[in-house]
């Protein structure tokens, strides 16, 4: 499983960086281009193998969660510094998402911006969606998720009387 785990992570990165890649740059003196968002192809992989890699990434942190509290570990001082760099990343996305919008003057819906009428997911706005911070992020909470999973199931067996779970 750390094999699969690897890989997926390796290709979802290279395939991440092939959006960013393909994502187009604005020129504010230059002109637009109207041809269409060729980062689609990439991020119709990268969706599969990204979802795969975080889904593989949740089942082994439930495995490895269960197992320390098996042996007592509680993890609490992990989830709190992932709960606070959880915040952190959710800031970052946030800031990073107004500098592209910043960038091409304003989203869609703004007069002035270089995207006026165009959807919010276009060939300028990929990476507000797609970037490195919201890859972290996913990863962060298929992590939590795992946590949470394995600490719902060890409570629930404790609470029962089975020490074993």
């Amino acid at each position: 499983m750390l094999l699969w785990l690897t890989t997926l992570f390796f290709l979802s990165t290279a395939l991440l960086g092939l959006v960013d890649l393909l994502t187009f740059k604005p020129n504010p003196v230059g002109h637009m281009s109207g041809n269409g968002n060729p980062a689609l192809l990439a991020i119709f992989v990268f969706v599969p193998a990204y979802l795969a890699f975080v889904l593989l990434l949740g089942i082994l942190s439930f495995l490895f969660f269960r197992s320390g509290f098996r042996s007592g570990k509680l993890f609490a001082e992990w989830i709190i510094i992932a709960f606070f760099g959880g915040c952190l990343l959710v800031w970052l996305v946030k800031m990073h998402a107004q500098g592209i919008f910043y960038t091409l003057g304003g989203k869609p819906s703004d007069p002035d911006s270089l995207i006026t009428g165009w959807s919010m997911f276009n060939q300028y706005t990929n990476m507000v969606y797609f970037n490195y911070l919201t890859y972290s992020l996913g990863m962060l909470v298929s992590i939590l998720i795992g946590y949470f999973a394995a600490l719902a199931i060890w409570y629930d067996s404790r609470k029962s009387g089975n020490r074993k779970e």
